[in-house]
Formats: structure tokens, C-alpha cells, sequence
């Protein structure tokens, strides 16, 4: 059964759950990407223009859905919130990883690449270098605190920085 299909069949709260989690999946990748711009120095110019402004859009929006679950669940006591929270991330965790693994893997071997050599490659790039996945740990194991929210980790000053490369003149290049 596909992941999602098994958060649709579990009904809106674990819907929203789900969204949350890889909301701060995307997140704390767009805050990497904003960070270190040489996980783009091999990248068309182009490709990492639209990186980067997906990083930026990921980050405008990463608290939404965070700020819906905390309204939706505020009859919850904090403990149940938390519990859910984080059984939801680590199933997202888990599922995200290996889809991500799986579908990019699938992309290197419809290159010429062995399916090992594909797997170790993408899993090398996720933990090993330059490591994205890695480059997250503290934002990832953030959310495992009980008062966490997604703005705690404010990066407001790189989204304005980068906010600014996208002026209305430069969109019509």
C-alpha cells in the first residue's frame, strides 16, 4: 500500500499529521540549501535559481500547517499532542527516507548506474557528503522537543537575503 494512501485511510488528523512532519522535512532541507550554497556548485545556473526559490517558498510556509495542528488539537493536553507529534515523525522519517532513497536511486540507474552502486551513492549523499540529511540533525531533532515549533529556528534573515534576489525586475529576465 503506498504511504499516502495509508495517512488518507487513517482520516484528517493523520493527514495533517503527516503534513506537519514533511513540512519540516522540506524546511529544514530549504534551510540547508539557503545556508550552503555549494551543495549547488556543480548545479546549472538555472536549476539552482529554482532551488532556491523553492527553498524560499518552503520557508515562507513552514509553520502553516504547525499552527493548524496546534489549533485543531487545543482541547489535547500538551502530553498528547507531543505523542503524537512525534510517533508521526518517526514513521514520516522512516517512509521519507526510503522513498526518497528509493526514487532517486531509480533516476541514477535510468542513468547507467548498478542499482548498489545507485543506492549507495544517494544514501552517501544523504548522510555522508555532502551529507543533507546530516547537515539537518539539529532542526530534525528539534522537533522532538515538547515546545517545539518550526519558527524556533528563525531564519528569517537568510529568507529576506534571499527574498531579495527574486525582485519583480529579475523575474523578467
Amino acid at each position: 500500500m503506498m504511504a499516502m494512501t495509508m495517512v488518507r485511510e487513517r482520516g484528517p488528523m493523520a493527514m495533517l499529521g503527516a503534513t506537519i512532519a514533511l513540512e519540516h522535512f522540506t524546511a529544514m532541507m530549504a534551510d540547508s540549501f539557503m545556508r550552503d550554497d555549494g551543495l549547488f556548485e556543480n548545479t546549472d545556473p538555472e536549476m539552482k535559481r529554482l532551488w532556491q526559490w523553492h527553498a524560499l517558498e518552503e520557508t515562507e510556509h513552514k509553520a502553516v500547517a504547525f499552527d493548524v495542528f496546534q489549533t485543531v488539537t487545543q482541547a489535547w493536553t500538551p502530553l498528547q499532542r507531543y505523542r503524537l507529534r512525534v510517533r508521526i515523525m518517526v514513521l514520516i522519517s522512516i517512509m521519507f527516507t526510503r522513498n526518497i532513497t528509493r526514487y532517486a536511486s531509480s533516476l541514477l540507474v535510468a542513468d547507467g548506474m548498478k542499482p548498489g552502486a545507485a543506492r549507495a551513492k544517494v544514501l552517501w549523499f544523504l548522510f555522508g557528503t555532502p551529507g543533507l540529511f546530516r547537515r539537518c540533525a539539529r532542526e530534525y531533532w528539534a522537533w522532538y522537543r515538547p515546545a517545539f515549533h518550526p519558527w524556533d529556528h528563525d531564519n528569517r534573515a537568510r529568507l529576506h537575503g534571499l527574498r531579495d534576489a527574486f525582485t519583480p525586475a529579475m523575474a523578467a529576465e
